[in-house]
């Protein structure tokens, strides 16, 4: 979600400055996104532990 998010808003400013939308995928450029995407991910998470324990649980790593 948070890449759409990223890539819609990249095209949108591109297309309203009537540029063509040019996104540069190189890992240069993608890294800080997908460094802030995770850190937003696992702020996420970190609030709900009790879902992650339960899925957990229901997994085969657990039984194992």
């Amino acid at each position: 979600m948070e890449f759409n998010n990223w890539i819609v808003g990249v095209m949108k400013q591109y297309i309203e400055s009537g540029q063509d939308p040019n996104v540069d995928f190189k890992m240069s450029s993608l890294k800080p996104q997908i460094c802030e995407w995770l850190n937003n991910a696992w702020k996420k998470l970190r609030n709900k532990q009790t879902m992650i324990l339960k899925g957990w649980e229901k997994t085969w790593f657990t039984k194992a």
